[in-house]
């Protein structure tokens, strides 16, 4: 273990080298590390449990990261919370199938594809807590028949019909959802008047979301027809009165 002390050099391979055997790698709280390489984590390629909490070097390139990343194929646990994350590249988990334990925790992510996780079908924990997630739909999870523990606490929801399907799911999936025993863990912060409102007190229904659908959608229509007719109906005025210039100056 080297967490917690004051590297103060580079991420590279040859810090790892000859260490292919290395199951168990702790390198967070090492905030003195200010880069590191695509190849660092190669030559620990059979690690198993490998916590980076802290490393923001990591979270600035989320391409680069993603890359490095690609040949630790039989990881189980992965740790990558404060490190300053905003996104999650597609491809980033793909080699991990035997990944159950995942941790993004205190990053800057907002939302993610569901394909994402499509080779996690192993992934029972899942931790994207303190995160800047304001909606969320059940697909975002379509890919992890495994999943037991998810915590999302601390993200700042948006209380809309666009929530709906995140919030069903909620109720539905038998998922635990860590934290949830404190209710103020899940709040709601937008729009103004839901300020602050617990999550699971907001409970919006299909045929609530579905008016209010039907009531933009004739809305647009409306409005869409109004200046259509405004456009046609000024163009015919200008075009002649380009005519009634010409001929009067003829």
């Amino acid at each position: 273990m080297l967490n917690g002390n004051r590297l103060g050099i580079p991420l590279t391979p040859l810090i790892l080298l000859h260490l292919n055997h290395l199951q168990y790698l702790r390198l967070d709280d090492n905030k003195d590390i200010s880069s590191f390489d695509v190849q660092s984590f190669n030559p620990i390629s059979n690690i198993i449990n490998l916590k980076l909490n802290t490393l923001q070097c990591l979270g600035r390139n989320a391409t680069k990261l993603s890359k490095s990343l690609e040949n630790l194929t039989q990881l189980e646990i992965l740790e990558l919370s404060f490190i300053t994350l905003d996104r999650i590249p597609v491809e980033m988990f793909r080699s991990m199938k035997n990944l159950s334990i995942l941790a993004l925790s205190s990053n800057l992510i907002s939302h993610w594809k569901p394909e994402t996780f499509r080779s996690q079908r192993h992934l029972t924990q899942l931790f994207l807590a303190a995160n800047r997630i304001t909606n969320l739909d059940r697909k975002a999870f379509w890919y992890l028949p495994s999943l037991q523990f998810l915590d999302m606490s601390g993200n700042p929801f948006t209380c809309t019909c666009d929530l709906l399907s995140f919030r069903l799911w909620m109720d539905d999936s038998g998922i635990i959802l860590q934290k949830m025993d404190t209710k103020s863990n899940y709040k709601c912060l937008t729009p103004p008047e839901l300020r602050g409102t617990f999550l699971l007190d907001f409970t919006p229904t299909e045929e609530n979301c579905m008016s209010y659908t039907v009531y933009f959608v004739l809305l647009s229509v409306v409005i869409t027809y109004f200046t259509t007719v405004t456009c046609v109906t000024m163009l015919y005025r200008y075009w002649w009165y380009i005519r009634y210039v010409r001929c009067k100056s003829t």
